[in-house]
């Protein structure tokens, strides 16, 4: 079978649907079938309206030299509104400032003009989605009940949840230091200085902490490690390679991801698939659902203070940490296989 995998260009940003769908393109090939990443037009938020129109006029029916491409797989706006007959939507997210996020979009908005115009634009949008999930039926999955529960809230569409695995990565556990793991993009939602936070309330104060990742929020996290007295405590490592990433999970005691609403957040399952439990939130979105289902974890309120005592529990009972991790990588390979999702997406 030919299959396009479709994707929004958007550049220099690498975010989890392109992770996806990579994988998605290699395991496809490994399974059998010829499968290709296609990019399509994407635009800033206010002139989003244009990448939804050129998206829209794209014709994927056939290939370059002619031929018929059997299935189109997107992921998020725009893309979701090509037109073909055998388009299946694995959906990591809409426009979320226009929907579950208005709240917080609109309100700093200057004048009035400014928020008539956006209320006109996310009018158009949801136009444009609603009549993209009509012709979609129920060929549409999501990458989490999180993802899926936004679908029912606005508009009601049917929906399937279909996991997505963690990128194909030689994962190993090399022990349980003392130690907690942040990988992100250090960008505000992601919360990675909440862990910061949490350090002056634990009582062991033997435990470090190793954050990963580059972003905006860098020179912010760098200066409050200072401080809170907490430089021999913390170490911001800035972007590191596959081996580096593969080798911080492998030592660490567990992993911390708490982002603000999360779609999925592949460092959940990465760390389950190096043995690793991971502490979260409950307002983290689809790391409080994986930690959750899998048991291998633990979930928190959005508190310092109670992440700190949950950290000094944990950390005073070594085999529960190794006992967690053995949980969330059982768990991941019972329930996480790009054979499957490839059967499911193509079938």
């Amino acid at each position: 079978m030919k299959v396009a995998v479709a994707i929004p260009d958007v550049p220099f940003v690498e975010g989890g649907h392109l992770v996806i769908a990579r994988e998605l393109v290699r395991s496809l090939r490994l399974y059998g079938h010829e499968a290709e990443l296609v990019f399509t037009p994407m635009n800033p938020l206010g002139k989003v309206l244009l990448a939804y129109g050129a998206t829209a006029a794209i014709d994927l029916r056939h290939d370059g030299n002619g031929r018929p491409i059997d299935r189109v797989v997107s992921f998020r706006y725009p893309t979701f509104v090509l037109n073909h007959p055998g388009h299946t939507l694995w959906l990591c997210h809409r426009l979320r400032e226009y929907y579950d996020l208005w709240e917080e979009f609109q309100a700093p908005l200057p004048t009035y003009t400014a928020l008539a115009k956006e209320k006109l634009r996310r009018l158009l949008v949801h136009g444009w989605d609603k009549r993209a999930f009509k012709r979609l039926g129920d060929r549409v999955f999501t990458i989490s009940d999180t993802v899926g529960a936004r679908l029912t809230r606005w508009g009601g569409h049917p929906w399937q949840t279909l996991y997505p695995p963690a990128p194909e990565r030689a994962y190993r556990t090399e022990g349980y230091e003392k130690s907690i793991f942040a990988v992100s993009r250090l960008v505000s939602h992601k919360r990675v200085g909440w862990v910061i936070e949490a350090l002056p309330y634990m009582e062991n104060k033997d435990v470090r902490v190793r954050i990963a990742g580059e972003g905006p929020e860098e020179e912010k996290i760098r200066a409050r490690v200072q401080e809170l007295g907490l430089t021999d405590r913390v170490t911001l490592l800035g972007r590191v390679d596959e081996e580096g990433l593969i080798r911080e999970y492998s030592r660490c005691g567990l992993v911390f991801f708490a982002p603000l609403k999360e779609d999925y957040g592949f460092v959940t399952v990465e760390a389950f698939k190096s043995r690793k439990a991971v502490i979260t939130t409950d307002d983290s979105g689809g790391a409080q659902e994986l930690v959750g289902k899998s048991g291998a974890g633990i979930v928190t309120p959005p508190d310092s203070r109670e992440t700190a005592k949950a950290l000094d529990k944990i950390f005073s009972t070594p085999s529960e940490l190794e006992r967690l991790g053995e949980i969330g990588l059982r768990w991941a390979e019972e329930n996480l296989s790009w054979e499957r999702a490839v059967k499911v997406l193509v079938s």
